[in-house]
């Protein structure tokens, strides 16, 4: 039996809102591979290809991260590949009226017994160095040769 056969099908949903999710075997699968949450693919998908998993009717928002990321331009049926030419991409908003961040996630937790090793520029932006070295010379150096 060769490898490919024993690898379980798998797929990434980042979001439980999300009704796509990507395709990750090496290769991608064929049509008739179910997945153990019960999704069956109706045809073959790529890797990295997205799977509808559930019937997205025409019209329907395509969410992926939780996020909208197009309609569908006809309907979906679950298992399916969801195509490029199947995503109608939406109208994007004006630039003057397009905002930064709509959600900066929770708040982190603070390093405790970490410290920045960089430096700081006036306009109190912060960077590190970037020491390039051949670590064999200076290795020859520090001990002799």
């Amino acid at each position: 039996m060769n490898q490919k056969a024993k690898e379980a099908p798998l797929y990434i949903q980042v979001s439980s809102k999300d009704n796509v999710a990507i395709i990750v075997n090496d290769g991608g699968l064929p049509a008739g591979t179910s997945f153990s949450s019960g999704l069956t693919l109706t045809e073959r998908i790529p890797q990295g290809h997205k799977v509808a998993l559930k019937t997205i009717e025409q019209h329907a928002p395509i969410v992926r991260y939780g996020e909208i990321i197009g309609y569908a331009s006809e309907t979906i049926i679950q298992g399916s590949w969801v195509k490029e030419e199947l995503v109608q991409m939406p109208a994007p908003p004006p630039l003057d009226k397009l905002s930064c961040l709509t959600y900066s996630g929770p708040p982190l937790k603070k390093f405790d017994g970490y410290e920045f090793q960089g430096y700081r520029n006036p306009d109190h932006s912060v960077g590190t160095k970037n020491i390039l070295g051949d670590y064999n010379k200076r290795a020859m150096c520090r001990w002799g040769s």
